[in-house]
């Protein structure tokens, strides 16, 4: 990891300090720009009372910067269901299996992600919103398995199991003591 911050302060301070990834920076190799993109800038993430995380944009941005956009995603399967929980709130639990795709110097990597969202029912909102909300959680997940923004997402993945775990330990226990 040291290593890789030398390189990123070598890489920033030959581009002026921008952090986030341009088109000025097209000359840049692919390794090149992977560092670039591995450390996320403070000031992308965003912050809410009880946690933080990296938006889908920039991951985006990030994934374009790399490969040039040459990537794309095909979606195998998309699962939405709808119930009704113990309060009588709607809620839509969405599941996205993508394969996606990237070309980094002329080679075409592959990975299948899986994405997942819960979210209450809303007027407002669609199917839809659920739906994409699930994509985005699985470019995330590509996006992870590639190093880009891995300082940030690997600890906001790690979060989110840790909520799941303690969430259904504590309703394993408390249907254990029914």
């Amino acid at each position: 990891m040291d290593n890789i911050v030398e390189n990123r302060k070598e890489l920033l301070t030959y581009t002026k300090g921008m952090i986030l990834p341009t088109d000025n920076l097209l000359w840049l190799s692919a390794r090149d720009k992977l560092i670039l993109c591995q450390i996320t800038d403070p000031k992308v993430i965003l912050k809410w009372p009880m946690w933080s995380y990296v938006p889908v944009w920039y991951i985006e941005r990030c994934l374009n910067f790399v490969s040039n956009f040459n990537r794309g995603l095909k979606v195998q399967r998309e699962w939405i269901k709808t119930y009704e929980n113990k309060n009588w709130k709607t809620i839509h639990d969405a599941w996205v299996l993508a394969d996606f795709y990237i070309v980094i110097e002329w080679q075409k990597v592959e990975r299948s992600c899986y994405g997942t969202w819960q979210m209450y029912a809303n007027p407002a909102i669609s199917d839809f919103v659920v739906l994409e909300a699930a994509r985005s959680i699985a470019t995330k997940s590509f996006a992870d398995t590639l190093g880009i923004a891995s300082d940030k997402l690997s600890k906001e993945f790690d979060e989110l199991r840790k909520q799941k775990e303690e969430l259904n330990t504590s309703t394993v226990t408390a249907n254990f003591w029914k």
